[in-house]
């Protein structure tokens, strides 16, 4: 049945995609972060730099503005990014732990759903 929505998945440059992440027909913007184990559903959009958290559901058609860090199931805004996290290239450095580490200290040490993510020392 059509629901009038693209059905690619458009990811945009240095982009990072935690592992276990799900993306449905959607489309990430350049800079952004999407959390391990979220899930972003069909016509959902993450604007540029913005941070979506671990174990989050973002609804189908639901737009997470740029500069924001958003999370929960369903997925809600949480609080504008400051302007020394807006920017980080996360996505440029070795190893799933640098952008593990960024989300725990943006989102706090349990994540919004209370799950820790392993975070590996970089060698």
């Amino acid at each position: 049945m059509p629901t009038g929505l693209n059905a690619a998945t458009l990811i945009g440059d240095k982009v990072t995609i935690e592992p276990y992440a799900v993306l449905r027909s959607c489309r990430v913007e350049n800079k952004c972060i999407v959390g391990a184990r979220s899930v972003l559903c069909e016509g959902s959009v993450m604007e540029t730099e913005s941070i979506l958290a671990p174990n989050s559901v973002v609804p189908p058609a639901r737009r997470i503005p740029s500069g924001e860090l958003w999370g929960g199931n369903p997925a809600k805004f949480i609080r504008k990014l400051t302007a020394n996290e807006v920017g980080q290239e996360v996505s440029g450095h070795t190893g799933w732990g640098v952008a593990a580490r960024t989300i725990h200290s943006l989102c706090g040490a349990g994540g919004v759903a209370g799950t820790e993510l392993p975070v590996q020392p970089m060698r």
